[in-house]
């Protein structure tokens, strides 16, 4: 990975029978996306993303998978998705 690029981590909350994942609308353009956020320097992708999801949810989340880890040159980030479910929170909590 060139040291140009961010990492971001991104987490899908998937319902009970994972048809169906949490979407968020984000605030800095009309948009909506699963949470994700940049990984920061000494933190691990799976700790990024958990704190993420909770951030802008408001649900803790357990990490199940890893799904895939891209490259966006036009980005320059790297990003590992990961699928999850809700063990806790509420979504009414974020903010």
């Amino acid at each position: 990975m060139p040291k140009s690029f961010t990492r971001t981590a991104c987490t899908l909350i998937l319902n009970a029978d994972n048809t169906e994942n949490l979407l968020i609308e984000r605030e800095d353009f009309r948009a909506w996306v699963p949470p994700a956020g940049d990984v920061d320097e000494g933190e691990d992708w799976v700790t990024a993303a958990t704190c993420e999801a909770r951030e802008e949810s408001g649900l803790h989340v357990a990490q199940d998978a890893l799904i895939g880890e891209y490259t966006r040159p036009q980005f320059a980030d790297i990003v590992r998705v990961y699928a999850a479910h809700a063990t806790g929170g509420s979504l009414d909590e974020h903010g």
